[in-house]
């Protein structure tokens, strides 16, 4: 089926969650967690976003957003793409890093109880995942890595903002220069440098795909070479 649209409008209330890739882990320590609150914090002085609520588990995390203007999916392209590329310098890594796309659920309701239920929601994430358990003596306040924790801001969930941090090198990706007639050499790995093409079969379905794209578009495509070292000659 294909993808359901953004509902977006001035105003909006959401309800956004997006888990690491393979349910992998996403925040390894507390610096991770903390250059994702600084990113955070960057995307909304771009956008103008208000974060309600907001939690940080192992391999997920939780946001309550308002969007003044109707900017939800340019600001969260920009979130998820910049987290996953200061996390793959950080971490040496290569390849995606959230998995499939991340759920905004629009929040409506004239009565403030809805959006005090799902503040609650995220708050107790910690408790539902064992993180915190009441009958101990503990509290979900304890919690640094959400808003509302006991510590003062700046102390336990302080932001780094040092130029020299592992993030530094970050660049914004170039666009992509088209025009008529032009001639390019493409190329695509596998998440994570995984195999794409297990047998004969992947292969003769990737190229009859691509065969559709060509069709579509008017590609003529000069060389090819999938895993195995066999030049295809297309047709022009």
């Amino acid at each position: 089926m294909p993808r359901s649209l953004r509902i977006e409008f001035p105003g909006a209330y959401y309800h956004v969650m997006a888990r690491g890739n393979r349910r992998e882990t996403i925040f390894h320590d507390d610096d991770d967690r903390r250059f994702f609150l600084a990113t955070l914090s960057e995307a909304c002085a771009m956008t103008g976003w208000r974060v309600h609520a907001w939690v940080l588990m192992g391999n997920h995390y939780h946001l309550f957003i308002e969007t003044p203007e109707a900017n939800l999916v340019a600001g969260m392209s920009w979130l998820q793409n910049t987290v996953t590329r200061r996390y793959n310098v950080r971490h040496q890594a290569w390849g995606r890093l959230f998995g499939d796309r991340y759920k905004a659920v629009l929040v409506e309701g004239a009565d403030t109880y809805h959006y005090r239920t799902l503040a609650d929601y995220i708050h107790l994430n910690p408790v539902r995942a064992r993180l915190v358990v009441p009958k101990k003596g503990q509290s979900v306040l304890d919690y640094s890595w959400k808003n509302g924790v006991r510590e003062k801001w700046g102390q336990g969930a302080k932001l780094d903002r040092n130029p020299r941090s592992p993030y530094a090198p970050f660049m914004p990706r170039s666009l992509r220069i088209e025009f008529p007639g032009a001639y390019y050499h493409v190329m695509a790995r596998g998440n994570r440098r995984e195999t794409i093409f297990h047998d004969d079969n992947d292969r003769r379905f990737f190229l009859a795909t691509l065969s559709e794209a060509c069709a579509m578009t008017g590609w003529r495509v000069h060389a090819s070479l999938s895993r195995r070292p066999r030049p295809i000659w297309w047709p022009a």
